[in-house]
């Protein structure tokens, strides 16, 4: 049996995400949000590519709150 290391936690990722997204990934990938949190906190393996998914919806959520604030000259 291979030993499992967790991989580094994605403390940034998870204080980065909007209210409710552990939830909206929890039912895109038909699993707990308890399963997520492990996932992003290091203590489980990711096998449904949740990080990934929470990348994107952190780095929305960033881009909605800080650099939307401000009007756009381009």
């Amino acid at each position: 049996m291979i030993d499992w290391k967790p991989k580094k936690e994605r403390i940034d990722i998870l204080q980065n995400l909007p209210h409710g997204s552990l939830a909206k990934i929890a039912r895109q990938k038909n699993i707990s949000k308890t399963q997520v949190l492990k996932v992003l906190l290091g203590e489980r393996k990711d096998y449904y590519e949740i990080i990934k998914e929470a990348e994107i919806l952190a780095a929305i959520n960033i881009w909605k709150t800080r650099f939307c604030k401000f009007n756009s000259e381009l």
